[in-house]
Formats: C-alpha cells, structure tokens, sequence
C-alpha cells in the first residue's frame, strides 16, 4: 500500500505538469500544511455568454429538442433517448438526441434541474437564441 508521500508526490508532479501546460491563465496558492491548491476562477458574464453561445454552435445542426413537457426522469422513460436493438448503426438517430439533450443550453438545464443538481450559469444580458 503507498504511502502519502507516494500521493503528495504523484499531486505535486500533476499540479506542476499543469501550470507549466497552462502558465499564467492558472493560479495557485498555498493552504494549511504547504499543501498547493489551485483557486477557481470568479463567473463572469462575459465566460457565461462565451460558454452559452459555444454550446449552442456545437449543437447538432437539424437536431430538436426531444425532451418531454413533463419532463421526470425519475418517473418516465424517454424513448427517444433509448435505443433497443442490437445494431449500432440504428442508434445514430438516439446518439443524436442525446448529443443535443446534454449540449444544447435549454435542455441541459432542464435535465440537470430535473436530475436536483444546479443547472449551469449560462445567463447573460445579451442572451444569444437557445
């Protein structure tokens, strides 16, 4: 069984791996014990509008929203989220759903409300269409 050395060791030499990787756009700072953490970065509005428009160009071109009005996924199936079957190049279409169930910034927040965790910051004043 390794020790925390093993562990501290193996943390430092990721950490290091990344700022030298991500440099100044990182920032770290020393806790209790020495130990280096990095610090999150404040939302801006600016980051959120940037994430909500990235998504909402990353969305499967043609692709709808699929999700039910009453959306439970803790009561209902969503058949078209589900693929039965055997072969794999029939799955395309449900891939598809998905892909733009989790992407698209509307849907995304619906599952992830529904699902009880936060839905993402995505808000900003100059809202692109979603």
């Amino acid at each position: 069984m390794r020790d925390d050395d093993y562990y501290r060791a193996c943390k430092k030499r990721l950490m290091d791996e990344i700022k030298d990787r991500f440099g100044t756009v990182l920032r770290a700072r020393r806790r209790d014990h020495g130990e280096e953490r990095f610090e999150a970065q404040e939302t801006s509005e600016y980051i959120a509008c940037l994430v909500k428009e990235c998504l909402i160009r990353f969305t499967p071109w043609q692709s709808m929203c699929v999700l039910p009005s009453q959306f439970d996924p803790k009561r209902n199936l969503t058949p078209s989220l589900l693929f039965e079957g055997g072969d794999p190049d029939k799955e395309h279409e449900i891939e598809l759903n998905r892909i733009h169930t989790l992407i698209h910034p509307t849907c995304l927040e619906r599952v992830t409300t529904a699902l009880g965790m936060d839905a993402p910051v995505l808000s900003c004043i100059a809202s692109t269409s979603s």
